[in-house]
């Protein structure tokens, strides 16, 4: 049985299952160049997947969506307008407020009715080419699309898995038990207590893009403080005082908005005027994204640790877009008793559209995530087409790895474009720029000359999987880069380039199975310098994708101050 999921709202995607594996999954970002891609038909990520995998859309028996369109409109309409209904305004006058939130709430409930998602994703299809009968259009609960991602990629034969996001349908945070491949709920928060909607409403409030920049929230963290006075007054936003938790609309997505869409006046009324994007971070602004990362964290924690005691599980799967924040996820593994902790690796909204093929295919035959490589290759003879006819010079060394092993050692900054494209917002050895973490200045010049992007963004290493217990407190396969570990301390000096600041790492251990010529790669620089670890970042500019073909990495590398490119068996190299 063949099954095309298709997440079409927010980070769109599209994955095809094949008799109940993957063969192919892609996010549209990647192909139309843009960011996220938020509101944007995955036309292209729906033609690279049917073609991977060789097969039409009449070969399709199913189409999966993650959102259940039978929840909309109007259970959906009573219950958020309840909500809103419930909370204080935060402009005096009330009624007003309530026919502004109307107007989102009508908007989101008949946009995501059946009729309405049938029309869009056949139109969609036709735009983009793909024509023939639309097959049947299964709609799946959004949580239980991810939970089945956490869950069943997870490799746990039992595990507590927590979804954690802006909403889906009603909900915003659910617990399933998982247990040989069946899930069962067992608790869940909703509408408004959103953990998602309080870190993105804080982002906003930074001067960063919600649903987007979270990630610079959180690598902001460290360099603040706890402030007794940021933390009470965030604390009348996300309250987890009890054994429960709870989110203040007000502050949020109810009352005025004469600053931000994703927070209200209320929370400038609380912190102050907000931070425009161009404007200095000041140290208040640091504390408010400690105090943010720290009551999320908290939070997270209390659940988890009354969770494992109440269901007696110890291991953790996570999913959501919340559980994108790795320290939260480290904070998990380190600071509760969980014995092990799984984060599934796009657990964004675009991840559904695998879990949502996933739960029409069977979810128990689903083995353990390996690996993330899912996306486009392209052959050395197409490469070599590509180079020639863009008039580059390249050599072809006799080992691309050794080679490139060669000019790391040397201090270079080389990008590495190989196999097929990995999935999600960190780069696994398939499409990065890779750097050597013994210089100490090296973080600087990859945020300077390269990413472009702030100098207090951190950079995650690669490392190989038989020596991370020689670089990470807890020894732990961590092969997506999406939980924080601790930096052994011996280490932190050495390795002080892909360390963050609270001595943490978010790290990508390597195995041979995993990925054979990035092993290969890190064995070599390993028998140069003897440590197997490297740095590595995503190969993109900052607010670009990751670089998806051969053409748009010679771009990026002519664009930035990289020194070389492998890219297939070919290298190229700045004089």
């Amino acid at each position: 049985m063949i099954v095309l999921g298709i997440s079409h709202i927010s980070n769109p995607s599209a994955s095809v299952f094949i008799d109940g594996e993957m063969v192919a999954f892609a996010e549209e970002e990647r192909f139309t160049r843009f960011k996220s891609s938020h509101g944007l038909f995955p036309g292209c990520s729906i033609k690279y997947c049917l073609e991977e995998a060789n097969v039409s859309i009449r070969d399709v028996k199913h189409i999966a969506i993650p959102y259940n369109a039978f929840f909309y409109p109007y259970r959906f309409l009573a219950k958020t307008s309840y909500s809103y209904l419930k909370s204080p305004s935060n402009g005096g006058n009330k009624s007003k407020d309530i026919c502004k939130n109307a107007r989102k709430v009508f908007k989101i409930a008949f946009n995501n009715s059946p009729s309405a998602m049938r029309q869009h994703i056949a139109e969609g299809l036709l735009v983009h080419g793909i024509s023939g009968q639309v097959p049947a259009i299964e709609f799946i609960d959004h949580h239980l699309c991810h939970a089945l991602t956490a869950g069943c990629y997870s490799g746990f034969k039992s595990a507590l898995v927590l979804i954690i996001d802006g909403s889906g349908e009603y909900n915003c945070t659910t617990l399933y038990d998982y247990n040989d491949g069946q899930l069962s709920l067992k608790e869940k928060y909703e509408i408004p207590n959103s953990l998602g909607w309080f870190y993105a409403g804080i982002t906003e409030y930074l001067g960063f893009r919600p649903y987007e920049e979270e990630g610079k929230t959180m690598g902001l963290a460290p360099y603040g403080k706890y402030d007794e006075s940021i933390i009470d007054r965030l604390s009348k936003i996300l309250n987890n005082c009890s054994n429960s938790y709870s989110v203040a609309p007000e502050y949020l997505l109810s009352g005025n908005h004469s600053h931000g869409l994703h927070f209200s006046d209320l929370m400038v009324e609380l912190l102050g005027p907000r931070r425009l994007r161009k404007e200095t971070i000041s140290g208040k602004h640091k504390n408010i994204a400690w105090g943010t990362q720290y009551l999320l964290e908290e939070t997270v924690k209390k659940i988890v640790t009354r969770a494992i005691n109440k269901y007696k599980r110890k291991n953790i799967a996570l999913a959501g877009g919340v559980s994108m924040n790795c320290k939260m996820n480290g904070s998990i593994l380190y600071d509760t008793p969980a014995e092990d902790v799984f984060a599934f690796p796009v657990s964004n909204d675009a991840g559904g559209a695998i879990g949502a093929a996933m739960h029409l295919t069977g979810s128990k035959a689903i083995k353990k995530l390996n690996h993330a490589y899912y996306g486009p290759s392209f052959s050395a003879d197409k490469i070599l087409n590509i180079l020639e006819n863009l008039k580059v010079p390249f050599s072809e060394p006799e080992s691309i790895a050794l080679k490139t092993a060669k000019l790391l050692e040397e201090g270079k900054l080389v990008g590495w474009f190989q196999g097929r494209m990995e999935f999600g917002p960190r780069a696994l050895g398939d499409r990065s720029i890779l750097a050597n973490p013994l210089y100490p200045d090296i973080k600087d010049k990859i945020n300077k000359t390269v990413k472009f992007r702030e100098p207090w963004r951190p950079f995650c290493p690669s490392i190989l999987n038989e020596h991370r217990s020689n670089y990470m407190e807890k020894d732990k396969e961590s092969p997506f880069m999406i939980i924080a570990h601790r930096l052994q301390k011996n280490h932190r000096g050495t390795l002080s380039s892909i360390c963050h600041i609270d001595g943490t790492i978010r790290p990508q251990t390597v195995s041979q199975e995993q990925n054979n010529l990035f092993y290969e790669l890190l064995m070599e620089f390993e028998r140069l310098t003897g440590y197997g670890v490297l740095l590595n970042t995503s190969f993109n500019v900052q607010g670009e994708p990751i670089v998806c073909n051969p053409t748009e990495a010679v771009r990026c590398f002519y664009g930035n101050g990289l020194d070389a490119l492998a890219i297939g068996p070919y290298l190229l190299e700045k004089k």
